[in-house]
């Protein structure tokens, strides 16, 4: 991951900025200063919500449960699946 790209990444809980964090960050040097940071971990700067880099790829997903999506799944396609 590109570390001047981290001021574009967001929460995906809260929406607010990400901070590297130095404690777990493995980067790839480019004379004396870090360019790319290959794993580490990105924390929320709001609700502390985490997620990783791993092979320079920030792994952002949302952590919702499957069982907590389906009751507004069902809801928004309910009409097409009892047409079906």
């Amino acid at each position: 991951m590109k570390l001047k790209l981290l001021k574009y990444l967001r929460c995906l809980d809260c929406l607010s900025a990400l901070d590297l964090d130095e404690k777990e960050a493995g980067t790839a040097d480019s004379g004396d200063r870090p360019e790319d940071v290959m794993e580490g971990r990105l924390v929320c700067t709001q609700c502390s919500a985490t997620y990783t880099v791993s092979g320079g790829v920030p792994r952002m997903y949302i952590s919702s449960s499957p069982d907590a999506t389906r009751p507004r799944t069902a809801a928004s396609f309910g009409y097409l699946w009892s047409q079906s």
